[in-house]
């Protein structure tokens, strides 16, 4: 019989009243069973923190410090599962993602990172999940490629897969959607949008010009 390996999720989240019940209950609603959920809540304002103080299934993390990357690298210390899988707090999953993901992985024990497919609430179109809440990651991948850059504040994750890219780290792709994305004013990426083009032009410049 094969044994599954054990599933950490963790959930990053700032002031996120209006999505993080609907995050929660994509989880919950996995196929897959869990062996734990972690929440790292970046000093939420909005009562966010107040509602998952209620949330008895969950492991409810107070961020030391910010920014999304000390967030996911807060909850990667904190996780004791074999597999690791992100989201973020204004994000869903479809109901078999962690199933077909850690399928594929024990499946496939020369993969340490599996991605699907997401689709943004504003498009139909579908999109190759390069992003952490589109994967599944073993928890030694952190060990050999590192965790999330801290010093970036919008860029960390594509920093990570260029990273892993240079050593060699395969993201295995599925072709299931695994991931809505949930798209509003408030996207780090729209709010932080100079920060975000700036950084991506600087990975960009390195990564055709890499460090020996």
């Amino acid at each position: 019989m094969t044994t599954f390996p054990s599933i950490s999720v963790i959930v990053i989240c700032r002031n996120a009243a209006a999505f993080i019940e609907g995050c929660l209950t994509s989880i919950r609603r996995q196929t897959h069973s869990l062996h734990e959920i972690i929440v790292v809540d970046g000093h939420s304002t909005d009562g966010t923190r107040q509602w998952l103080e209620f949330q008895s299934d969950i492991h409810l993390l107070q961020q030391q410090g910010t920014g999304i990357a000390n967030a996911r690298n807060r909850g990667i210390e904190a996780a004791t599962g074999d597999i690791i899988a992100f989201l973020d707090a204004d994000d869903t999953w479809t109901s078999n993602k962690t199933a077909l993901q850690v399928d594929y992985l024990v499946q496939n024990p020369a993969a340490n990172v599996v991605t699907g497919l997401l689709q943004k609430s504003t498009e139909e179109r579908l999109y190759t999940a390069l992003t952490p809440g589109g994967c599944c990651f073993r928890r030694e991948v952190f060990n050999t490629i590192g965790h999330f850059n801290e010093t970036l504040v919008v860029a960390a994750d594509h920093e990570w897969f260029i990273r892993a890219k240079r050593k060699g780290e395969e993201v295995r792709k599925m072709d299931e959607l695994v991931l809505h994305k949930t798209m509003h004013d408030r996207n780090m990426s729209i709010v932080r949008q100079d920060i975000y083009r700036r950084e991506l032009l600087e990975l960009f410049v390195s990564s055709q010009n890499p460090t020996p």
